[in-house]
């Protein structure tokens, strides 16, 4: 289970990865930017709560 430490650290490279493609390099339109964010930040959400489930989990089991 050590690898749970470094799923947040994942999420955040691959959520900085998605960032720095979108927003620098192709460039999102005024209207699409809040649906784009969202899109390239879901990563980190992901990475960052599935741990915190699991690390409950394993506190209380």
């Amino acid at each position: 289970m050590k690898y749970i430490n470094f799923l947040p650290i994942v999420g955040f490279f691959s959520s900085l990865t998605l960032l720095i493609f979108f927003f620098l390099i192709i460039g999102v339109k005024e209207t699409e930017r809040l649906r784009a964010l969202l899109y390239c930040l879901l990563p980190f959400f992901v990475f960052t709560i599935i741990p915190i489930k699991l690390i409950i989990k394993k506190i209380y089991l």
